[in-house]
């Protein structure tokens, strides 16, 4: 990453972000840019995860939402698939 986009991306950050990443910086005497390019790479493996695992977890909930409404179509009697709508 250059130096100026570093410096852009810096400059749109909330405050306290912007002043963390500053003083991780200083903390391990580190070029800015690093810093970012570490801080978003960070920011995608959490959120890569977070994805992956709704996938994963997904086909169970779909299960679990079907079954819920087959279990309340057994015991509605207007007819509609979901009666709480």
């Amino acid at each position: 990453m250059y130096p100026a986009n570093a410096e852009a991306i810096l400059g749109r950050l909330p405050e306290r972000i912007r002043v963390a990443l500053i003083a991780r910086t200083a903390e391990i005497e580190h070029p800015v840019a690093a810093v970012v390019e570490m801080a978003i790479a960070s920011f995608l493996g959490v959120v890569g995860s977070a994805v992956r695992n709704f996938i994963v977890d997904l086909p169970d909930t779909a299960i679990e939402l079907a079954n819920l409404c087959r279990r309340q179509d057994s015991t509605n009697s207007s007819g509609r698939s979901f009666p709480w709508l």
